[in-house]
């Protein structure tokens, strides 16, 4: 029997991004970023995890050990592992896809208590929800 179901929405409402987790297996992990207008997913970096970024709407301001680049719509950037990295919506709400390794949340170390616990903690996870696109 085949089944379908949505990706699992992962809402990290104090960061103002939410992501859908299209799949996360051992082999790679393919996600949607819903990030608010003016809000940051703040300066973390991943061990075991290599990602690509590819901008599908909107203006990121992407900052990569300690470098600053502006990614438009069909932009992409790859980022490897130990890269500490950081990135903002400019102007809009914005939608990256990632495609990367399996996401572990064990494998984000942030540069800050205070921005781990707003990244990782009171998270909301739901498998049943509205499509919002």
């Amino acid at each position: 029997m085949i089944e379908l179901k949505k990706p699992l929405m992962v809402d990290r409402t104090q960061i103002g991004m939410t992501e859908y987790w299209v799949v996360n297996i051992p082999q790679y992990c393919g996600k949607i970023l819903y990030l608010k207008k003016g809000h940051t997913c703040p300066l973390h970096y991943h061990k075991e995890k290599h990602e690509t970024f590819f901008i599908w709407k909107g203006k990121v301001e992407m900052e990569v050990e300690g470098e600053k680049v502006l990614m438009k719509p069909g932009d992409v950037l790859i980022m490897e592992q130990g890269k500490k990295h950081k990135f903002t919506a400019f102007e809009e709400d914005a939608i990256i896809f990632e495609f990367s390794g399996e996401h572990k949340e064990e494998d984000s170390y942030f540069f800050s208590q205070e921005y781990k616990e707003k990244a990782l903690k009171n998270v909301v996870v739901k498998e049943d929800y509205p499509w919002p696109f």
